[in-house]
């Protein structure tokens, strides 16, 4: 089917998924594996508290999986709006000429 031709991308982790109890859900260890087409949402709710880029991925990393998580959530937090206006802009002083 369509929708594992992706699964063939990423091998290396078929050792590690399991279907749960109840067989509806696919995990990567005790990790949810999200579908491609909820991976924004899955993103945008984690970083509803606007915690940065690193507790996002943290948060993200320990309760879901899906293939390049940590890019789409380094993107999601560096181009949201709040965050953008929010964050203060880091200025590099100019270099100056010292008399010799």
């Amino acid at each position: 089917h369509a929708r594992w031709s992706c699964a063939k991308k990423n091998k290396q982790i078929c050792n590690e998924l399991t279907v749960s109890v109840t067989g509806d859900l696919l995990l990567r260890g005790t990790r949810l594996i999200i579908p491609s087409a909820l991976e924004d949402m899955v993103v945008q709710l984690a970083h509803e508290g606007h915690l940065g880029i690193v507790k996002t991925k943290t948060l993200l990393r320990s309760k879901v999986w899906f293939p390049n998580m940590d890019h789409k959530a380094e993107l999601v937090v560096k181009n949201g709006l709040r965050c953008q206006t929010n964050t203060p802009v880091k200025h590099i002083e100019p270099l100056r000429m010292s008399d010799l």
